[in-house]
C-alpha cells in the first residue's frame, strides 16, 4: 500500500529545482558546444538556434529519466529486477544477496517500499522541449 510520507516543505522545493537546475545547466552546455564557445561571433538567429538545441536536448532528457522513474514505481521493472538479482545470486553468491521464496513475495516487499513520486523530472522536461520549441520559432522567423 503507498502512502504518502511527510515531507519537508523544503524538500519539496528542492526536488522541482533541481530539475530546473540540471536542465539549465544541459542547455548551457549544449549552447556553448553548437556555438563554438564564441559569444561575440554569434547573430540573433543562430544564437537562438543554439539555445533551442540546448532547451530540446535538456527537454528529451528530462522527460525521458522522468518517465521512466514514473513507470519504475508502478512496478513494470519488478519481473526484470527479481530475474536480475537471481541471476547475481547464482554468478555472484559472495554478494549475499537475499533469497526470495518466490516472485509474490519479492513484489510485495517492493510494493510495501515503493514510495510516490513527484512530477518535477517531467515537468520541467515538458518545460525545456516548449522553450526549445519557443527559441526555434524565433530563430526561424
Amino acid at each position: 500500500m503507498n502512502t504518502k510520507l511527510p515531507e519537508k516543505r523544503g524538500s519539496v522545493l528542492l526536488s522541482w529545482v533541481i530539475p530546473f537546475a540540471v536542465g539549465a545547466l544541459i542547455t548551457f552546455l549544449v549552447y556553448r558546444y553548437r556555438s563554438g564557445f564564441a559569444y561575440a561571433d554569434l547573430k540573433g538567429d543562430r544564437t537562438l538556434a543554439c539555445l533551442s538545441d540546448g532547451a530540446f536536448v535538456a527537454g528529451v532528457i528530462l522527460l525521458g529519466v522522468g518517465i521512466l522513474v514514473w513507470v519504475s514505481t508502478t512496478g513494470f521493472f519488478d519481473m526484470l529486477a527479481y530475474g536480475m538479482r537471481g541471476l547475481g545470486r547464482a554468478l555472484l553468491p559472495f554478494l549475499g544477496l537475499r533469497k526470495h521464496e518466490n516472485y509474490y513475495e519479492y513484489k510485495q516487499e517492493k510494493a510495501e517500499k515503493r514510495h510516490p513520486i513527484t512530477a518535477a523530472v517531467p515537468v520541467s522536461g515538458i518545460f525545456w522541449l516548449l522553450l526549445g520549441g519557443l527559441f526555434l520559432t524565433l530563430a526561424l522567423r
